[in-house]
């Protein structure tokens, strides 16, 4: 940005100025009008040496900060010093630079339009600004400095990326593994909830967003947790009456370990762990199905015995009628 300045008649390399400008003496009177796009600069090698004139100091001073009057200040320097090399290195790496912070940029959207500001708000903060000071240490040349912020920048959003699609699977797992233990009896007794659970855990494949896929895994979670709690109330309902209608002869310790079981079960539905309270359940009616079976056995035994002592009974009598 070069605003106001004197214009220069020199020999060399000559920077003019845009046709806009124009050159006008003390006297009012014009040198250059607008459209004779005035030399307002020269580059100039003598000898050995290398001369540069500038008709605004203020290029270098009040107007250093804007548009790229640092890189040219750098660029005029380096020329004056011999090291060309250094003024081409500075421009590829401008433009190096200026190409990663915009891919940085896209790849941040692109995150973004997935929904990881809805899960990991934190990230996106983050990222933001580390790009703001990528874009500020660009601004001011500091290409070495720019390139590690704004590869920080990059590494935290593909971080953010794949800490929310780990968030993503392990909801999906979660909900997958409570599926399975249940599966079996849900398919008999509660079948249109079991195929709601799985149909959103299907539908997640074709869900855009982070969010939308962890909601989708929610719900199917919530739903085979209520599925839990329904079956384990069937089947801690169910232990009770085979509890309540053992009607044993002598008491079994398969019949305490049912009644133990079956006071766990209900304890563990008070604690809200439906899995372990339907676990608790089942075993309860396995030993109390152990206990009828015991049971059985005990009133085969006692109407052998009561056969036995009636039939002992009648031969006894039978002899004493013959005497």
């Amino acid at each position: 940005m070069y605003t106001s300045g004197c214009s220069i008649k020199a020999e060399g390399l000559l920077v003019q100025s845009s046709e806009n400008a124009y050159a006008e003496k003390y006297d009012g009177m014009l040198t250059y009008k607008k459209g004779d796009f005035p030399t307002c600069m020269v580059f100039l090698e003598m000898g050995k040496g290398r001369v540069f004139a500038c008709g605004d100091k203020e290029l270098f001073d009040k107007y250093l900060f804007k548009e790229d009057n640092i890189l040219f200040a750098l660029n005029v320097f380096d020329w004056l010093a011999g090291n060309p090399d250094r003024i081409q290195e500075r421009l590829d790496n401008k433009s190096e630079i200026s190409q990663l912070i915009s891919e940085i940029e896209s790849e941040l959207q692109s995150a973004r339009d997935k929904g990881l500001e809805e899960v990991d708000p934190e990230t996106v903060q983050n990222v933001e600004t580390l790009i703001s000071r990528a874009r500020d240490l660009y601004d001011s040349y500091k290409f070495v400095d720019c390139q590690w912020i704004a590869n920080q920048a990059r590494e935290c959003t593909r971080e953010g990326e794949s800490k929310a699609q780990k968030m993503v699977e392990s909801k999906i797992e979660t909900a997958r593994v409570c599926l399975s233990g249940i599966e079996k009896e849900a398919r008999e007794y509660l079948p249109s909830e079991l195929k709601e659970a799985f149909d959103l855990l299907e539908e997640i494949n074709h869900e855009r967003t982070y969010f939308q896929k962890l909601e989708k895994a929610e719900r199917a979670l919530s739903l085979c947790e209520e599925i839990h709690i329904k079956l384990a109330e069937r089947e801690i309902n169910l232990a009770i009456e085979m509890v309540k209608s053992y009607k044993g002869l002598f008491e079994k310790e398969s019949h305490k370990s049912a009644q133990e079981y079956l006071e766990n079960a209900k304890n563990s539905y008070d604690r809200e762990d439906f899995s372990r309270a339907r676990e608790y359940a089942l075993q309860s009616q396995k030993y109390y199905s152990i206990a009828a079976e015991e049971q059985k056995v005990d009133y085969v035994l006692v109407g052998c015995s009561i056969l036995l002592m009636v039939l002992v009974c009648f031969l006894y009598r039978g002899r004493l009628f013959k005497k």
